[in-house]
């Protein structure tokens, strides 16, 4: 049975583009009322959540550390301006590894935004050091009356097959932005999105983390998925990550499990992708010094054959 309205995969950011107090949030601060406001145009339910900061003591070929998260503590609001929390509670009490790396916390039952809402975050920075490039991820759906937006599916019959497919953005310098980056599905077939992996390939031809680096989607017309840059580890899990849970007073790192490339991200609903159209990529590399290097993006889903 069709639903009522079409949902369309959608982020919400909240960064220091959004709020510059969030750029640097002092050791021992509060920040009250920032506030993110949804698409006027469209509903939004909240279905997942995901935070991160800039990394820190960054080793070649590993990555680095987002050692501060541990210390943030949030509380934040419903459609109607309704704290969800009664206080003030750490995040690494809600997110998978403190928020280290991604690994959107989902949300249930959903919450649902009006067009216009504003959803209004409090935090706290209980620990001894700065937190730089604080950010905030809402992630979930839109929802539009049918034919809105452009809505491709599947065809009256069809044959499908799991199916991986690669994208390469070669050459990339630190910094820099490159628009429009057209992803194709192979020919004969459409190609169904549900998920990805993401690397970065250094000179030495050696994977690495895709440190500080961000995208943005956009389908075949231009419109965006996101309001702003969405960091790799939110969207793709990635592989050979520095070692980031925290254990002991230094503290001192180990290796986490169930992360990385082999618990990739999802996206939901999925990106159908017809053959004669181009899923569009914005990339930025915000790393100053050092490349050029290459961006993997290895796109999980389905190919589609009709029949």
């Amino acid at each position: 049975m069709k639903p009522p309205l079409q949902e369309r995969f959608q982020v919400y950011v909240l960064g220091p583009s959004q709020d510059g107090r969030l750029a640097t949030v002092a050791a021992g601060k509060t920040v009250l009322k920032l506030e993110l406001k949804v698409d006027t145009d469209a509903p939004f339910l909240l279905r997942s959540r995901a935070i991160r900061q800039k990394f820190q003591n960054e080793v070649a070929n590993e990555g680095g550390t987002q050692a501060g998260l541990q210390f943030l503590k949030t509380m934040w609001t419903g459609p109607h301006q309704d704290y969800r929390q009664s206080d003030f509670i750490p995040e690494s009490l809600q997110q998978p590894y403190y928020g280290y790396n991604g690994n959107p916390k989902p949300i249930s039952p959903e919450i649902a935004y009006p067009p216009g809402g504003i959803i209004t975050l409090d935090l706290m920075n209980t620990g001894p050091t700065d937190l730089t490039n604080l950010t905030f991820y809402w992630i979930g759906v839109n929802l539009y009356p049918w034919g809105m937006v452009p809505s491709p599916s599947y065809p009256p019959k069809f044959a499908g097959e799991t199916y991986a497919q690669p994208f390469i953005v070669p050459g990339l310098g630190a910094p820099e932005i490159r628009l429009n980056q057209p992803f194709t599905a192979k020919p004969g077939s459409d190609f169904v999105i549900r998920g990805g992996q993401a690397a970065e390939i250094a000179s030495t031809g050696v994977l690495q983390p895709a440190s500080e680096m961000s995208i943005v989607l956009r389908d075949y017309n231009g419109m965006p998925y996101m309001n702003d840059w969405v960091d790799i580890n939110i969207l793709f899990g990635q592989s050979n990550f520095l070692a980031s849970v925290p254990v002991g007073p230094v503290p001192q790192f180990v290796q986490p499990f169930g992360t990385g490339a082999g618990s990739h991200g999802l996206i939901y609903p999925e990106i159908y992708l017809p053959s004669d159209r181009q899923l569009l990529i914005d990339v930025n590399h915000s790393c100053a010094g050092g490349g050029p290097d290459d961006l993997i993006l290895n796109f999980l889903g389905q190919s589609v054959f009709p029949r």
